[in-house]
């Protein structure tokens, strides 16, 4: 029986790719960046007033926005306009964060006033397009992305942008046209790749995908971004062994792809390849900025391979590093669990839970946990707010029906197993559990004709029933049909 893996922590929303030449300038432009940062800081403590060219406060406001120290960038944007009052950079900024702070309608009012003294500049519609994405106005958006378009040197990101609008009003044969441009325009081809993956993805439309992303690599077989976007449609569809091929062809072309190497240790992952998936999720512990994700990942391989001890190691390193990953510390409880070791588990379920109310699967640990040391009742409030978070959870369906029936509320137990019915039509297991609280409320017609239907949804099941209900093994009509439906 394979081991159910930790619930999955998220892909970081950006990785990047870096070569020696573009660390140096990089570096570069870190140290002078902190050199204008300290200065600025000075120069307000003294209370003087330094000069600062445009392109010098632009980097430093795009610093402090990129921090979300709003308050910061403003304070730079607003001695930047003072000093640089026409600045067209600047200017351009400052509709930006106005547009960050929520006055969308004063943003793109200060950049209809900035496209008649600068008719033509690009960057003008690609914010106004931003903007409508972000108030969902899409063909407005679009509009001014197509105007964008025509005067980009390299416009890949704008076809991106353009197809994720048309595909949000359902014009999918522009959307793929522009998703295509942007992959032949694109240098890098990160975001291009990405949005091509989704097109074809949430369209539905995943054979297309396959094979656009194949006529790519039949006219240039060192595509790196066909490849990759051929990799990551296979992961979609969890066709794990196909989007290993294609991952792997993408580090044959590129061996410091950050993303390919990711995305082929998930795919190894989903193959059941867990060793290999340790050796390339170390690969990446050298990009700081996935290191804390990394680990975790790490520590789930160990735990599907059932090293719990090594597990527990990853994820501790995990959390040292960003002390709110709540998956982290929701790893580090289930190892413990899986060693029956419910008070440390508690503890550290609770961590969790303390970082992230909204996931159902921590407080459902935490019922197990409450359970196993013998605290019935705050189990059963941790399964029924695991219910509340998700309807869907089934576990937690099956642990808060299991505690009712201990305590004998056959008539709760009949209640909630409909409720968990009305959420989850399909499942076999609540079909017989629906039959045995029937049998134990005395409507034993009705559980009958429930207990046949189950068995047309899983032969095999009934096994349940006598675990609730050990003295239905003699109930003549049960085992007539158990016959009729045979076994498989």
């Amino acid at each position: 029986m394979k081991k159910k893996a930790p619930a999955a922590a998220g892909w970081p929303e950006q990785a990047i790719m870096f070569d020696n030449e573009e660390n140096e300038g990089y570096e570069e432009y870190q140290k002078e960046l902190s050199s204008a940062l300290g200065r600025f800081e000075n120069m307000i403590r003294a209370r003087e007033h330094y000069y600062f060219d445009a392109g010098t406060l632009l980097n430093m406001i795009e610093h402090h926005q990129a921090n979300n120290m709003l308050d910061k960038a403003e304070e730079v944007l607003q001695f930047g306009l003072k000093l640089h009052p026409h600045d067209f950079d600047l200017q351009l900024k400052q509709a930006d964060l106005v547009s960050l702070a929520g006055k969308d309608a004063e943003a793109l009012s200060l950049l209809n006033e900035l496209e008649k003294k600068h008719p033509g500049e690009k960057e003008i519609y690609i914010l106004k397009g931003n903007i409508y994405l972000d108030i969902e106005q899409y063909q407005q958006a679009i509009d001014n992305f197509e105007i964008a378009v025509d005067y980009a040197d390299m416009p890949e990101d704008i076809y991106v942008n353009l197809a994720f609008a048309y595909r949000q009003v359902n014009n999918l044969p522009k959307a793929e046209d522009c998703i295509l441009k942007a992959l032949e325009f694109g240098t890098d081809g990160i975001m291009a790749s990405e949005e091509f993956v989704d097109f074809y993805f949430i369209t539905h439309q995943v054979e297309r995908g396959i094979m656009k992303a194949e006529e790519l690599i039949d006219s240039d077989p060192y595509d790196l971004m066909a490849w990759y976007a051929l990799g990551n449609l296979y992961l979609r569809v969890e066709n794990h062994e196909k989007a290993i091929e294609a991952l792997e062809y993408c580090l044959a072309i590129d061996d410091d792809f950050l993303n390919a190497i990711v995305q082929l240790a998930s795919a190894y992952v989903g193959a059941g390849r867990y060793e290999e998936a340790i050796e390339l999720y170390k690969r990446t512990l050298r990009f700081s900025m996935l290191e804390s994700y990394t680990l975790y990942c790490i520590g789930d391989c160990y735990f599907r391979l059932g090293q719990m001890s090594e597990s527990r190691f990853y994820f501790r390193k995990s959390v040292k590093i960003n002390p709110n990953y709540s998956d982290a510390f929701y790893g580090i409880a289930i190892t413990y669990t899986e060693q029956n070791r419910w008070q440390e588990a508690n503890h550290y379920i609770r961590k969790a839970i303390d970082l992230n109310r909204n996931i159902s699967d921590y407080f459902l640990v935490a019922g197990n946990c409450e359970l196993n040391t013998h605290c019935p009742e705050s189990a059963y409030e941790n399964y029924l707010q695991a219910i509340n978070l998700d309807r869907k959870n089934l576990k937690a369906w099956y642990a808060i029906l299991n505690c009712q029936i201990e305590r004998g509320d056959y008539e709760d137990a009949l209640g909630n197993c409909i409720d968990a019915l009305a959420a989850n039509s399909s499942d076999s297991e609540l079909h017989f559990r629906l039959a045995c609280y029937l049998f134990l409320n005395k409507r034993n017609k009705e559980a009958y004709a429930i207990f046949e239907k189950a068995l047309h949804l899983d032969r095999n099941g009934y096994q349940i029933v006598f675990s609730i209900c050990p003295q239905l093994h003699n109930d003549k009509h049960l085992n007539e049909l158990i016959a009729n439906y045979g076994t498989e």
